[in-house]
């Protein structure tokens, strides 16, 4: 499969065993497809999370962190302590080689991370093709109280019903939202994002 069809295709997965096959195939190949397109949110959401003033030293899990885009854009902004997990473990053993992480691990679709964070970051994963909606009030639920999340719709999710829903929910049992801007996603292709920063 060429580049340009791994992308093309991956709005369009469902199943969390297609979903990880499906990276597993891509990962030998992803950061070089996306740096190609103008994979804009990871950075987007690390300054984010730095304008909202959360310590350099605050413990964050990467969910879905896939090869270790995002977590390095998290480094790149000042944040120390990552862990990350995925689905994939081709994906996961390209994200060692970036050598961020404290801890890596291959997730389980509908388990919720262990509640240690202070910060979970799902950087373009709670979207069509990857996460369900129900994945935001999972990981919410992980947190402490007074703990964030910074986080990615991109225009797919923001279309859809489900995922919007999941985020007016969460609004209502009295999430915060600290920070909010809507910009480039993979802006080569056309698509745009919203990013969030929450607070429980």
């Amino acid at each position: 499969m060429t580049q340009d069809g791994f992308l093309a295709k991956v709005y369009d997965l469902s199943g969390a065993d297609r979903v990880e096959a499906y990276y597993d195939a891509w990962s030998d190949s992803y950061d070089a497809e996306l740096t190609e397109h103008g994979y804009e949110t990871p950075a987007r959401c690390a300054m984010a999370l730095q304008a909202t003033e959360t310590p350099g030293d605050a413990l964050i899990l990467d969910f879905g962190c896939g090869t270790g885009v995002s977590g390095y854009a998290l480094s790149q902004a000042g944040f120390t302590r990552l862990h990350g997990c995925d689905l994939s473990s081709a994906m996961l053993a390209k994200a060692e080689e970036k050598q961020i992480y404290e801890r890596l691990w291959q997730s389980e679709p509908g388990v919720a991370p262990d509640g240690s964070h202070d910060v979970i970051a799902a950087v373009g994963v709670i979207s069509p093709g990857a996460a369900p909606p129900e994945t935001l009030g999972l990981l919410l639920s992980a947190l402490k109280p007074g703990g964030r999340m910074v986080m990615s719709f991109n225009d797919h999710a923001l279309e859809d019903p489900g995922y919007v829903g999941a985020l007016e929910t969460a609004l209502a049992q009295g999430v915060r939202i600290l920070h909010e801007e809507y910009g480039p996603h993979i802006s080569r292709i056309g698509l745009n994002s919203r990013v969030y920063v929450l607070e429980t």
